[in-house]
């Protein structure tokens, strides 16, 4: 069976990379709620939690796309699209997450 080619055509590598730029930034984001209480020694360290876990998930998926988009090879393009769907996923479930934790998609 022989597998779907995906021709990396200009366009398609800029959207790749724009996607990969968007997930980094998503990263960096990750970062501010853990600048204000560097030094505070009240702080409990929670606000770390969501820059771990972005580090170890979100950075490396949005670095390999990155790669992937400026290498631009028929492979490269085929798993920078991997893992941007796997970002994109992982964005998804975040959200979800996150709304069920308030409480709002909860049904009476």
């Amino acid at each position: 069976m022989e597998q779907l080619r995906i021709k990396p055509t200009p366009m398609v590598r800029i959207a790749i990379i724009a996607g990969s730029l968007a997930m980094l930034t998503i990263w960096g984001i990750t970062r501010i709620p853990a600048i204000p209480g560097w030094n505070d020694p009240l702080e409990d360290g929670f606000s770390f939690v969501s820059a771990a876990w972005a580090s170890i998930s979100f950075f490396p998926l949005g670095l390999s796309a990155l790669l992937g988009g400026v290498g631009g090879g028929e492979k490269a393009i085929a798993r920078a699209r991997l893992h941007l769907m796997s970002g994109g996923l992982l964005l998804v479930l975040v959200l979800l997450l996150a709304l069920f934790r308030r409480g709002d998609l909860l049904i009476d």
